[in-house]
């Protein structure tokens, strides 16, 4: 199990998660959390790929996704959207 970057030159490292958490494979959920310093400019805009999440399941799988804050630069709250995709996005690909 694990967690790799997205592919978006935002954010260039694999967002933040408790590694401790799934060390031993039995975490109840994974929290993912990630933020970008770059230009507004330089963010993405539509759909893009955050993370890459790597798992391993018995049975069938069970999701629940929640988005809890995105925000602007300036702090202001924007309409933004949580997605589970069952193959990775090449990172050149952005929807308006």
């Amino acid at each position: 199990m694990g967690i790799e970057r997205g592919g978006h030159d935002a954010f260039p490292r694999a967002p933040y998660y408790d590694r401790d958490a799934l060390a031993d494979g039995t975490a109840p959920r994974i929290v993912v959390a990630d933020y970008s310093l770059v230009l507004e400019s330089a963010l993405p805009r539509g759909r893009f790929r955050l993370a890459t999440l790597h798992l391993m399941l018995e049975g069938e799988p069970d999701y629940a996704l929640r988005l809890v804050t995105a925000t602007a630069p300036d702090g202001a709250p924007i309409d933004a959207s949580i997605a589970l995709g069952d193959s990775p996005r090449d990172s050149s690909e952005t929807e308006p």
